[in-house]
């Protein structure tokens, strides 16, 4: 299977190249260079994309380009929508004839107010990021004639992610943490995500999401089972509540439901614990 990957030196991009490197022939695209497996290429630009669609003629195209940086978009709504939706948009006018998309969301396009949002529900985004991704979701779906696949993420964790990292940072140094408990989100861990992408992968449907992540939980719940897990004083994870309602970049409850998505793909969702323990023992990334 030749898969076609875009945003391939991004976090999540580096996490999807390295899964799917030993099994598939994959062809890796990005504005900026890693290594010399990657064809440099600005997809904003749709006079590259077209010769690169008749040079490579993928099976799947998996679009993990995005700014998911929350206060930029919101001071750069033109950039955003270009990043997050424009690029979605050429990406399925050129290869959507012939190859599958897989299009990486997020749980922003969601508003935040109730969670186990599911993945029939219609969105509603707060954010200039979430209406982008959502833009994008939209776009995707009507510019390709073949399938088109929105895979939405909460917040994707494993070794090297930034809240993990940041915990063992400071509970290492003897260091206290506050983390909210009345802010809600439903966390993925990366092996899940990666999982249900192979599967979408395989799935047939013309135009389907999925919903890619794990129980609805506190960021203090998070923080707190991080500790005990890696063996850190749990007493340093402080219980806080967040009260400032004019931040647009926290809501009460974030999280989403993938009943409907484990159903279909044939896939379970990883326990916290269970993830952070094999995260500990072989430090997966």
């Amino acid at each position: 299977m030749k898969i076609l990957l875009t945003g391939s030196a991004g976090y999540i991009g580096q996490i999807i190249k390295k899964h799917f490197e030993d099994t598939c022939d994959i062809i890796c695209l990005d504005l900026v260079l890693k290594d010399s497996h990657q064809i440099q290429c600005n997809i904003m630009d749709r006079q590259p994309l077209e010769k690169i669609a008749k040079d490579v003629n993928p099976d799947v195209v998996i679009h993990a380009v995005g700014n998911k940086n929350i206060g930029f978009c919101e001071n750069n709504p033109d950039e955003a929508f270009r990043i997050n939706c424009d690029t979605i948009k050429n990406i399925a006018q050129v290869f959507g004839e012939k190859a599958k998309i897989i299009y990486i969301s997020t749980d922003y396009v969601f508003d935040g107010l109730r969670g186990e949002y599911t993945e029939l529900e219609a969105p509603n985004p707060q954010t200039i990021y979430g209406k982008s991704k959502l833009c994008g979701e939209i776009e995707g779906a009507k510019n390709t004639s073949k399938s088109f696949i929105v895979i939405r993420l909460s917040a994707l964790y494993d070794a090297n992610a930034v809240f993990i990292c940041y915990l063992k940072e400071k509970l290492s140094c003897q260091q206290e943490v506050e983390c909210f408990s009345n802010i809600i989100y439903s966390p993925t861990y990366v092996k899940d995500f990666l999982s249900i992408i192979e599967k979408a992968i395989v799935y047939s449907a013309d135009k389907i999401v999925f919903h890619a992540c794990g129980k609805a939980l506190s960021r203090f719940e998070f923080a707190s089972a991080f500790a005990e897990t890696f063996g850190f004083d749990v007493g340093l994870v402080k219980e806080q509540t967040y009260t400032n309602k004019r931040d647009l970049f926290l809501f009460p409850n974030l999280s989403m439901c993938n009943r409907i998505t484990r159903k279909l793909l044939q896939v379970e969702t990883t326990k916290l614990k269970d993830a952070l323990l094999k995260i500990k023992q072989g430090g997966e990334g």
